[in-house]
């Protein structure tokens, strides 16, 4: 009975004009996660104030890990205690989609570094917004919007669960290109494109989301933000020190500066 309420009721709003897309209005979040404001390196600081400086009509949320996955135990309850085993990178992957999917908006990783404010290209009445690499033919998985209750977000979470859960143990970290390679396969951008493919046409995706600050692969014109990709979920990555993670990171933000005079 209740789901033939609600067919009735999208079959009057449409009738009255309204299309899906108006229906799927994204709502003006802006998330992005970490496991504190505290750990947070120079350059995704800087990335974070200005995501928050250059969207001002935009409800700018940083949201810890341990915040994000109360979204993520009400979305999947009976596969809490499996997810709890996950590591980092799987973990940051599902709490973007449940957070989307709970709320509704946009996300962004830390560090990526914004050029231009979301009303220069981001389109609101679109149920999904999605981002595709500046020199591959695939979805980004580190950038993306979508509506509340959109399925197709639930659809990705629930892939990656369900593929961590049933698939391939994980390698051993010290292995770090087959470790990747099943990262990539069980909860990273392999599952996205798995997902959107059978939802979205590429020709439909942003570009401009995925050029490094020393490096940009397309028209300075169509960047709409730049991706230091630190890569701080992979294992056995040999870090630098402060000192010299402190001096790069500082470096590339004169380099954003340099190219865009921001």
């Amino acid at each position: 009975m209740r789901m033939r309420y609600v067919q009735l009721w999208f079959k009057r709003l449409t009738m009255a004009g309204e299309s899906q897309a108006t229906l799927y209005m994204l709502t003006k979040n802006i998330f992005q996660t970490h496991e504190s404001y505290q750990k947070l390196g120079t350059f995704e600081r800087v990335c974070l104030e200005r995501w928050k400086l250059m969207n001002p009509e935009w409800n700018y949320r940083f949201t810890t890990n341990d915040e994000a996955d109360v979204a993520v135990r009400e979305l999947f309850p009976d596969e809490y205690s499996a997810y709890e085993g996950f590591h980092l990178g799987a973990k940051n992957n599902i709490r973007r989609c449940a957070l989307l999917h709970k709320h509704g908006g946009f996300y962004a990783d830390l560090d990526m570094y914004p050029v231009k404010p979301l009303r220069d290209y981001l389109p609101t009445d679109r149920q999904r917004v999605l981002f595709k690499y500046d020199d591959r033919d695939m979805w980004l998985g580190g950038i993306l919007a979508s509506a509340a209750g959109d399925p197709v977000t639930l659809e990705v979470a629930r892939e990656m669960i369900n593929r961590l859960m049933s698939g391939q143990p994980a390698p051993d970290p010290s292995n770090r290109e087959a470790w990747m390679g099943w990262h990539f396969d069980h909860c990273g951008v392999h599952v996205y494109n798995y997902v959107y493919r059978k939802h979205e046409k590429l020709e439909d995706a942003l570009i401009g989301a995925d050029s490094h600050p020393a490096y940009i692969n397309i028209p300075v014109e169509d960047v709409k933000c730049l991706h230091l990709a630190t890569g701080c979920w992979t294992p056995s990555q040999t870090k630098p020190s402060f000192e010299e993670q402190t001096t790069y990171e500082l470096r590339m933000i004169e380099v954003a500066k340099e190219v865009f005079g921001i």
